[in-house]
Formats: C-alpha cells, sequence, structure tokens
C-alpha cells in the first residue's frame, strides 16, 4: 500500500516537491498549496484525513503545524547554507554585486554558523551579514522589516529570504530580493525522510493494544445501589457503550462479573480513537453516563503477551 503524502507550501514550490516525488513508486502525493503562510492551519486541516503524512516545503508552515497539532507525522524540506549557492549566483547573473567586492546582505531563516561556512567555502571573505532565524512569534511584518530597515538604511545591498509572502511584499516595495528555494537533493532527502517514516509509523500502528477498564471499587458501588434493578440498567447501558465502542475500534471485548472489561484491538485505531492517547472518550463516557468511577490502562506490544 503507498504511503500518502500532503505537500503543504506555496503553490510553486508543492509543484515542485510534486514533480521531484513522481519518480517514488511508493509515495502517492497530494498537493495542497496555500497562498500566504497564514493560512497554513486551515490546509493542514483540510488535508489532515488524506495524508498519512504532512510533508511541509519549508520550516515556518512546518513550526506553525506543529505548535497547533503536534500528533500529527509531519517533516519539512530543510534550508541549509548549501542553498545560498544558488542565490549568490543570481547576485553576480544580475550584476547587482562584483566577484571582488564586498558581499552585504540580509538573511532569515537560515543560520548564521551554515552561511559564514558556506562562504569561508567560497572564498568571499569580505562581506557583512545581518542574519534574522526563525523563532516562535516571528511574523511576516517582522522579517519584511527586518530586511527593509536594513536595506534603507544602506547597510545591505540585497535581502535574502526564505518566506514567500515576505519575497513579494519587499518586491512591490522596491528592495533588491532573492528568494531561497530548496534544491532538488534537499526534496529528495526529505521524501525518503518521509517514506522511512511512513513505514515506521505503519509498523507502530499495527502492534497488538490490550485495554483494561475497571469500575472502581465496584462490589462497593453494587452493595450501594438502590436497588438490584438499578445495578442491572446500568450494567445494559455499560454493555451499549461497550458494542459502540467495539464497532467503532473493531475490537474483541470481553467482559466479567468482577467490573472489569479488556478490549483488543490495534494500536494504530487506539490511537485514532484516543487522538494519540490525549484523550479516553471511552473512560468519559462511562463516568458521564454511569456516574461511576473507573480506570483505564492500556498496553501496547508486538505480541499480546507483550501488550
Amino acid at each position: 500500500m503507498n504511503l500518502n503524502v500532503a505537500v503543504i507550501g506555496p503553490s510553486d514550490l508543492v509543484d515542485k516537491v510534486v514533480e521531484v516525488g513522481s519518480v517514488f513508486q511508493e509515495l502517492n502525493m497530494i498537493p495542497a498549496p496555500y497562498p500566504h503562510e497564514q493560512d497554513t492551519l486551515e490546509v493542514v486541516a483540510r488535508v489532515r484525513e488524506q495524508g498519512d503524512i504532512l510533508l511541509f516545503t519549508g520550516p515556518i508552515p512546518y513550526q506553525l503545524a506543529l505548535d497547533s497539532e503536534p500528533g500529527l507525522p509531519m517533516v519539512h524540506v530543510q534550508y541549509s547554507g548549501t542553498t545560498l549557492y544558488k542565490v549568490l549566483f543570481d547576485f553576480y547573473r544580475t550584476q547587482l554585486l562584483e566577484m571582488d567586492g564586498e558581499i552585504r546582505i540580509s538573511v532569515d531563516v537560515l543560520l548564521r554558523h551554515e552561511l559564514e561556512e558556506q562562504l569561508d567555502e567560497l572564498g568571499l571573505v569580505r562581506r557583512q551579514i545581518y542574519v534574522k532565524p526563525y523563532s516562535a512569534g516571528t511574523g511576516h511584518e517582522d522579517l519584511v522589516a527586518f530586511h527593509y530597515e536594513l536595506w534603507s538604511q544602506g547597510l545591505v545591498a540585497a535581502t535574502v529570504t526564505c518566506v514567500t509572502s515576505v519575497y513579494q511584499q519587499l518586491v512591490e516595495l522596491g528592495v533588491p530580493a532573492f528568494r531561497v528555494v530548496p534544491t532538488q537533493s534537499s526534496i529528495r532527502d526529505v521524501l525518503n525522510r518521509a517514506l522511512l517514516e511512513g513505514k515506521s509509523l505503519r509498523l507502530s500502528s499495527t502492534q497488538i493494544a490490550i485495554g483494561i477498564l475497571n469500575i472502581d471499587h465496584f462490589e462497593r458501588v453494587v452493595k450501594e445501589a438502590a436497588s438490584d434493578y438499578e445495578v442491572q440498567r446500568k450494567k445494559i447501558i455499560l454493555q451499549q457503550i461497550l458494542i459502540d465502542f467495539g464497532e467503532e475500534t473493531q475490537s474483541l471485548i470481553k467482559w466479567t462479573d468482577s467490573g472489569e472489561v479488556s478490549f483488543i484491538t490495534t494500536r494504530g485505531i487506539i490511537e485514532q480513537a484516543t487522538r494519540k492517547f490525549e484523550q479516553a472518550p471511552l473512560l468519559l463516557e462511562v463516568m458521564e453516563r454511569l456516574q461511576w468511577k473507573a480506570s483505564i490502562g492500556i498496553g501496547l506490544g508486538r505480541t499480546a503477551n507483550e501488550a
């Protein structure tokens, strides 16, 4: 079975990733472009059920989604210092910089030490670089202001950004702007990571999951009940809850007279039902509808005994 990869990012980068990914026979590429980074979460909400894994064309939409939906399997294209090579070539091709001149640029998202390494390897020692790495809370306006102020003060001859919307606005402002885009090799790298991540997720999702639901102090609950009819009615309600849960999770369910219920399913299904073990809908429903205190435990393993 192929892995469905939802590709999220600006339309041109999404097309590029989908094109490179077309040679991966085990991957089904699902394009999910957005008009602006601020629309990332809306796109994620739309495609989260379609994709086995979400692939972002850059680190910023990835971080936005990670902060909001930490349980989803996600990867992103790495923007390293090597992506600066093409930008530097564009500098000289457009005659914005001379080969023997000083490089004065502002850069966002990329890390300073990676930039320094690449420039050292190229022998470009005459340079003045201003770097604004991305961090939580950094907005589109912050990045635009960073570049524009440096350029307007004459401190830089050109600006380099990894963010499409920032590039577009800088161009509108008349600022010499260059956009960093991922190389084909970095796209292939992230597609390979997505493939490995997907295989790992599928392997873990087939693990056996065994759950045990226990009505706390069941014997005392029975004794304190107003009547035996009340206990029987609640048992019928409990049985209905378990039937519905079993149907939803395709579980095998075993009920005992001691107030304990066990069920067997797979890890993938139980993770889906509990939103990565962040919620306990079965436990909540039992406690709300029956007014009985209860506890639940779930074990995972490659074998039933291990689980």
